[in-house]
């Protein structure tokens, strides 16, 4: 179903990346697009929704990963909290996504890369990156996902699953398969 709204950029410019807008018009009052209303509905307004967490830094030392609950009522969460928090938005639309365990570089310094986390979600038949932290939308093939390393060295490896272990023990959660919520090695 195709709805003509308006919206803020920021929806505009992930609905265009989605190829999902059939045309956008400019008026005085704001713009207005078509769009696909069940990506509006079910990608873009949890994704927008989560992009308002104010991201907070904490020491790697320290990094206490928040539950879903806990980031939206606090409003700040560093990338783990985000791109949790942005899963758990999704799973209420009836979606399933993965949290990417890895590194990012920025793309300028592949050596000096550090740990991060982003979600991966699959929208018609195609595989998009969402990084609430960095504020980033883009499709896996594009050139900016040479920036984001989803195989870990074993020190990544072992420092993240420490911190599943004590996530799914903190939120309750009863299944401790990392692979139900977490990707920590390989692109797929």
């Amino acid at each position: 179903m195709l709805v003509f709204l308006e919206m803020d950029l920021k929806r505009i410019l992930v609905l265009g990346l989605l190829g999902l807008v059939g045309y956008t018009s400019i008026y005085e009052s704001g713009i207005k697009i078509c769009f696909d209303r069940e990506a509006y509905d079910k990608v873009i307004t949890p994704y927008v929704q989560a992009s308002k967490i104010k991201y907070k830094i904490e020491d790697l030392k320290q990094d206490y990963w928040q539950t879903p609950a806990e980031t939206e009522m606090l409003g700040t969460g560093d990338c783990e909290d985000m791109a949790l928090y942005l899963q758990e938005l999704w799973k209420r639309k009836g979606l399933e996504s993965r949290v990417i365990l890895g590194y990012y570089s920025m793309g300028f310094d592949p050596i000096n890369k550090f740990k991060h986390a982003w979600n991966k979600i699959t929208w018609k038949d195609k595989k998009y990156i969402f990084d609430s932290a960095n504020e980033v939308v883009f499709e896996t093939g594009n050139r900016r996902y040479k920036d984001y390393t989803e195989e870990l060295d074993n020190e990544g490896e072992a420092f993240y699953r420490k911190k599943i272990e004590e996530y799914y023990i903190r939120a309750n959660l009863t299944n401790n398969n990392f692979g139900v919520l977490f990707k920590i090695t390989g692109r797929d």
